[in-house]
């Protein structure tokens, strides 16, 4: 498999190495990416990892999927509600996902690009499987904060190791039975906050670097504009039925990556 880079840490030697397949390939993936995410409000780093592992090494999709995973959350803080009051509800989870992202972030340079790829099908899998029998945890008023600080903790380690972190989040959420608007303020600012987490540590560990920025940069534009289409979508289609279609896409993607981790 062609690398973006022959050294991870060489600074600018980006595109000489990027062959036209593979840049329209990454371009493919964020656009499909932000058309699902536009759709179903979710899994833009679920989608572009998925697809971008098979043609690019996999640590160095995790890194380009960083920065457009941000710029696509700093919208939905547009839309929370009562920042301040959302904040102090789910401290625990802001408090934690950033201990969590350090773990994860420490211990990836450690891991192989097969083990790497097996983790993240396995991830991916879990996910599509609890989202498509619809798994409801309950979540009590006595227990809120320990959930939280489990799921944030979790949730950083996800996104600190493949870049996926929303799954630990949503179970907790989800199990909290928030109506839609503290829902949607709630995920604004803990994917936001995640992302920022994850953008400032694998920057620490080189794994996010300049000439890997520069390409997650100019993605950010297929990305909004997936986003777009995901909206018109979402305003015409069934979501049910797209959602299922994005579920047994994502399940393919992620089989195909554990194969190869197992080979």
């Amino acid at each position: 498999m062609t690398g973006i880079v022959s050294d991870i840490g060489a600074p600018f030697d980006l595109l000489p190495n990027l062959a036209a397949w593979q840049i329209a390939a990454l371009v493919a993936a964020f656009l499909v990416g932000g058309i699902v995410k536009g759709t179903i409000g979710f899994g833009l780093p679920l989608v572009t990892i998925a697809l971008m592992a098979n043609v690019v090494p996999p640590k160095e999709a995790i890194g380009i999927s960083v920065l457009p995973t941000l710029a696509s959350n700093l919208l939905l803080v547009l839309e929370a509600r009562r920042p301040a009051a959302t904040i102090r509800r789910h401290l625990a989870i802001l408090l934690l996902l950033p201990v969590g992202v350090a773990a994860g972030a420490l211990s990836i340079r450690a891991i192989d690009g097969q083990a790497l790829m097996l983790g993240l099908g396995i991830v991916i899998m879990v996910f599509v499987a609890l989202d498509t029998v619809r798994i409801r945890l309950t979540v009590t008023a006595a227990h809120e904060r320990l959930s939280g600080a489990i799921a944030g903790f979790v949730a950083g380690l996800f996104g600190g190791l493949t870049g996926v972190f929303a799954p630990p989040m949503v179970l907790h959420l989800l199990g909290l039975n928030l109506d839609r608007m503290a829902y949607v303020s709630a995920v604004g600012i803990l994917w936001t906050a995640a992302a920022a987490s994850i953008t400032v540590a694998f920057g620490a560990v080189d794994l996010l670097t300049v000439p890997l920025a520069i390409v997650a940069v100019a993605l950010i534009v297929p990305m909004a504009a997936g986003m777009g289409i995901g909206r018109l979508i979402r305003l015409r289609l069934n979501p049910v039925w797209f959602r299922r279609a994005i579920a047994a896409g994502l399940f393919a993607a992620a089989l195909r990556l554990v194969v190869t981790g197992l080979a």
